[in-house]
């Protein structure tokens, strides 16, 4: 589980920057994810600013190409959440 918080409240450069350094990152840990079965679920909440929303919509489209990374927007929380759970009670 990942959470990766992208809503930069500064200025548009500082979305794609962080997308970026996402994008590599969990491009780095993909041969991990398939040696281990892994996902990664990035919990990503909405910039408050209109003037982000190009920037953040950019930054979801290049995090949603990375393979064995899901994305959950804020408005999924509570469903993502109750998965969340419901997956990890079958283990017990």
């Amino acid at each position: 589980l990942g959470i990766l918080d992208i809503n930069i409240k500064s200025k548009p450069k500082g979305i794609a920057k962080k997308a970026y350094e996402n994008f590599g990152l969990f491009t780095d840990l993909k041969n991990e994810a398939e040696v281990n079965n892994l996902r990664y679920d990035l919990l990503i909440g909405k910039p408050e600013s209109k003037d982000l929303f190009k920037e953040f919509d950019h930054a979801l489209n290049l995090l949603d190409t990375l393979d064995k990374v899901d994305i959950v927007l804020e408005e999924d929380i509570e469903k993502y959440s109750k998965k969340a759970i419901k997956a990890l009670t079958l283990d017990l």
